[in-house]
């Protein structure tokens, strides 16, 4: 049976494992760090710490994140990374989708030994990318379709 509360809700999660390596992991917009779970119990397999912790507005309501900006992103990403870093001699990370480009981010301000990106939003070529910041006030959210099927 599927936990459907935990995917849902989001939290994030931890797995020690011996050893000073660790793996920091960011999930993608809209979603939690549920759908990154089975990579971090893998890594914690392997003798890598892994850590990820939920974006501001994420694992919430659509309501809570349409009140948060990039910059508390960013600032939570740095967080949580400084505070990983603090403990183990060697952090990388990984991020998914616009985890890919906080990872980015993080990698331009911190000395990071490694870096993999899962589908990183980069670049978008589309022109109507342009229209998003006029459009955006009137489109409060549009329900996210469920993948899984709870048995």
């Amino acid at each position: 049976m599927i936990d459907s509360q935990r995917k849902i809700s989001g939290e994030g999660f931890r797995y020690d494992a011996d050893g000073q390596m660790a793996c920091y992991i960011i999930h993608g917009f809209t979603g939690s760090t549920y759908e990154m779970n089975e990579l971090g119990k893998y890594m914690a397999s392997q003798g890598i710490t892994a850590v990820a912790d939920t974006l501001p507005g994420h694992g919430t309501s659509p309501e809570d994140c349409n009140t948060k900006v990039y910059q508390d992103w960013i600032d939570s990403v740095q967080k949580g990374f400084d505070r990983l870093s603090a403990e183990k001699e060697e952090v990388f990370v990984v991020g998914f989708s616009l985890g890919g480009a906080l990872t980015l981010k993080l990698a331009m301000e911190r000395d990071i030994p490694g870096i993999v990106l899962y589908a990183p939003i980069i670049k978008h070529k589309k022109w109507t990318v342009y229209l998003t910041p006029f459009v955006a006030p009137f489109k409060e959210f549009e329900d996210k379709k469920q993948f899984y099927k709870n048995d």
